[in-house]
């Protein structure tokens, strides 16, 4: 019997903020599911500043059901696209990680398009589910009306509004599971992952890189805060807050269960979506994340403390998003 799992996320991956109070104009309808999109645009250059978009995605055992607010990239008045991927966490120790791709184009006061999404829900390193959409067409009308750029004001009706990025934090569930969903292989409750007492993350992004927008990026102790989560001593995960108000994600995980030592990890693909005999590799925030990923990362020192904790890593990346050549590269210092 399938298990009805309900999940509804909070995403916001946001925009550089505009002028307080800013003129938008708000485009709302349905999707081909029957369930709310709504597109805000600056009323003065017509350009979509956020899309909100409820969706169900069919699982082998469950139901998942979301609704994310995603910033597009690289538009035009008349037409739009957004891909990216963000992680939710559950009750029971689950963790989705969603794979969002979504494209419109604008006629007159009409925005129409369709979009696709993929879930991978797991627990600890095993994956106990697998969701997707079929593509589902969405359409949107402007009222006739201008309203304040109030996000809590353009929350769809029918859906919980989108919060502060905060993915880590476990958002509500909609509605408990009928039945357990399945059990995990893992044994035991996961050991507290100590705090870093020193760590450094770069970034440095060649021209063209869409991640890291062509910029450097750095961030350390003491104003910046990081947060660590390890798996089997073959997954290594950092959630990091900038003082300045950016966030990023960065995953690095070994082939299969093989735990992590101080080698060469090539031919890496996008985490979570590695199949077992390959590196799992993203790095993503800010509002942006690769559909499809190469790269590499080479473990220079990696110790663990004897209850599978992290107690210190040096890590260098090179990551490329959608097949190109330009690069993210970066390194990850930590020591708790």
């Amino acid at each position: 019997m399938h298990t009805r799992f309900a999940l509804v996320a909070a995403l916001a991956v946001l925009c550089t903020p505009g002028p307080a109070h800013a003129a938008t104009t708000a485009f709302v309808g349905e999707t081909g599911q029957d369930r709310s999109v709504r597109l805000v645009a600056d009323a003065g250059t017509g350009l979509v500043k956020r899309v909100t978009v409820g969706f169900r995605a069919r699982c082998e055992r469950r139901t998942f059901r979301d609704t994310a607010t995603v910033a597009p990239r690289g538009d035009t008045p008349e037409t739009l696209r957004v891909g990216g991927s963000y992680r939710v966490r559950g009750r029971g120790g689950l963790v989705a990680v969603v794979g969002l791709a979504l494209r419109g184009r604008r006629s007159d006061e009409v925005w129409r398009g369709a979009f696709a999404a993929k879930v991978v829900v797991r627990r600890g390193r095993r994956v106990v589910d697998r969701c997707s959409t079929p593509r589902v067409r969405w359409r949107a009308v402007a009222p006739l009306m201008s309203l304040p750029d109030d996000p809590a004001s353009l929350a769809p009706s029918s859906d919980p509004p989108a919060s502060s990025p905060a993915p880590e934090t476990p958002p509500p569930a909609a509605s408990e599971p009928e039945s357990p969903p399945p059990s995990s292989s893992s044994s035991g409750e996961e050991a507290v992952q100590p705090e870093a007492r020193e760590w450094r993350f770069t970034m440095d992004s060649e021209e063209g890189d869409y991640i890291g927008g062509g910029e450097d990026h750095a961030y350390g102790s003491p104003g910046d805060r990081i947060r660590i989560h390890t798996d089997q001593r073959a997954l290594v995960s950092v959630s990091i807050d900038g003082a300045n108000g950016d966030w990023w994600y960065a995953d690095f995980d070994t082939p299969g269960v093989e735990p992590m030592v101080a080698k060469r990890y090539d031919g890496a693909t996008r985490y979570p979506f590695n199949e077992g005999g390959e590196p799992g590799l993203s790095v993503s925030g800010n509002g942006r994340g690769c559909n499809e990923l190469t790269g590499e990362f080479t473990v220079e020192e990696v110790n663990w403390n004897e209850d599978g904790t992290l107690r210190s890593l040096r890590v260098v990346y090179e990551q490329h998003c959608e097949g190109g050549e330009t690069a993210l590269r970066g390194r990850l210092e930590i020591s708790t």
